[in-house]
């Protein structure tokens, strides 16, 4: 830019999260030309993926669960030969969440639960294209999210609970709002079902139904499962039928 067939260049740098996720970049210029007489022949646009991460690690907890967003865009359609899995809750009902298992990209900022061995770390996988999921609850944090006492439901080992405190969550973390929850003040922990990417609901390992639920084998038979209190021991591997659902205890 200059006056009098003089040029001259000005550079200018900017960044945008990979969150927002921009496709189409629209340049606008504003530039009073009634005094320098100054005049705009030429914008170039240049772009870096610089600083971007391929992959990155992230550590479960103790009951092999982990509330996860990413700024990043990521990939889970290798979920058949992971060592964790990813989901986002589809519905809840009761005390019992439901969440459907992740089996391909998302989109930055999505919040997620990871899932797999007690302590391990896994590596997530970051990619240029994604998807929206458009029916999850859980919120991601790409800042730090104050929270009210009671306002939110967070993970603590195997369950959601709700916020004890008021605090802030901080960032790559997701949470639950308490007010998509039915009757907040009666929910004190959630129970987690995982319906993955074949359909059939499992319940966790460590939330395996209680003696006190009717639970039936593939042919109807209902289970005697009074010997599961008496002898303290958890259902054997197989698909059951609980409250008119085929679930999966691994």
């Amino acid at each position: 830019m200059g006056g009098a067939g003089a040029t001259s260049f000005v550079t200018r740098s900017y960044s945008l999260p990979a969150a927002a996720q921009v496709s189409t970049l629209y340049l606008k210029i504003v530039w009073n030309t009634s005094n320098t007489g100054a005049v705009i022949d030429e914008v170039q646009l240049t772009g870096s993926s610089a600083g971007s991460p391929a992959t990155f690690d992230v550590t479960l907890n103790g009951s092999g669960y982990a509330t996860h967003c990413s700024e990043y865009p990521l990939d889970f359609s290798d979920y058949a030969t992971a060592d964790y899995s990813a989901w986002y809750i589809t519905g809840i009902s009761g005390s019992t969440i439901t969440f459907s298992q992740i089996t391909g990209s998302v989109k930055g900022g999505t919040g997620m639960l990871l899932w797999g061995t007690p302590n391990a770390t896994v590596t997530l996988t970051s990619v240029g294209s994604s998807n929206t999921l458009d029916d999850n609850l859980l919120n991601g944090t790409l800042a730090p999210t104050y929270v009210t006492a009671g306002g939110v439901y967070g993970l603590s080992g195997n369950q959601f609970v709700p916020s004890s405190v008021a605090g802030t969550i901080p960032i790559g973390k997701a949470y639950l709002d308490a007010n998509v929850v039915p009757e907040v003040s009666e929910v004190k922990a959630f129970t987690f079902v995982f319906k993955d990417a074949d359909g059939i609901d499992t319940i966790a390992k460590s939330q395996e139904p209680s003696a006190n639920g009717k639970i039936f084998n593939l042919a109807g038979q209902r289970i005697d499962n009074s010997q599961f209190t008496i002898h303290n021991s958890q259902l054997r591997k197989g698909i059951y039928i609980v409250n008119g659902k085929k679930v999966l205890v691994k």
